[in-house]
């Protein structure tokens, strides 16, 4: 949004709408990114759902609410600050967006250095959304996510059409999405640890691949399709 007031958010079409209701664990990294004209750490950085998507053409109004939040004001730009914590869905929101949805009466600052202005930007990784809460404190670092994708294999990658899908566990389900967030395949009747995925009808460019396994945890990997 923009004004006297100006945020930035980042936001995606969630993989799943989320249901009325339902408890929901998020969590997400926030880095502060302390550039020359970045030099005011705020609190209040946090993660909002939402029905619709929001534009520069659309913007957010600020409503002083985020599902989940951090009251702390985040500074730190050498190590990865995580933010987390739960919240029934009392809607099913279909969008995620992440940035400060509070005004500034609301917002709490700290400024750095007094020569330059009030800009404040953070970099934000490892985002999560789950309703299994021990799945969610697990959801630390690349290096866990490596290792839940290790139990997959996915060849060839790139494909013309045709990849095969391995897993040490038996794979329930395979959902894929397009760059826009639309499901495009769907298959929940696997229960194999090899399954061949025929693409050939999609048109070429980098999907990706959701996999359901009977372990509960899903993996979501990237595929190139060059047909």
């Amino acid at each position: 949004m923009g004004g006297g007031t100006y945020r930035e958010y980042i936001g995606v079409p969630l993989l799943q709408s989320l249901h009325e209701g339902t408890k929901y664990f998020v969590s997400f990294y926030a880095n502060f990114s302390g550039g020359i004209s970045e030099r005011c750490a705020t609190n209040k950085l946090g993660a909002l759902f939402t029905m619709q998507q929001y534009s520069s053409a659309n913007p957010l109004n600020l409503n002083n609410h985020a599902e989940v939040f951090d009251d702390s004001i985040i500074k730190d730009t050498v190590n990865w600050v995580r933010v987390s914590d739960s919240f029934v869905a009392d809607s099913n929101y279909q969008y995620l967006a992440i940035g400060n949805f509070f005004d500034d009466i609301h917002t709490d600052t700290i400024r750095l250095t007094s020569n330059v202005a009030f800009n404040s930007y953070y970099y934000i990784d490892d985002v999560c959304v789950t309703t299994d809460s021990l799945y969610n404190e697990n959801w630390t670092t690349a290096s866990f996510i490596e290792a839940m994708n290790e139990q997959v294999k996915i060849f060839p990658n790139p494909s013309s059409g045709v990849f095969y899908v391995q897993s040490f566990y038996n794979i329930n389900s395979l959902q894929v999405f397009n760059s826009f967030g639309q499901m495009v395949f769907e298959n929940n009747n696997i229960d194999n640890k090899l399954y061949s995925l025929d693409l050939n009808v999609l048109s070429s460019g980098i999907y990706l691949l959701r996999i359901i396994k009977s372990s509960g945890i899903p993996n979501v990997l990237k595929i190139n399709l060059i047909n």
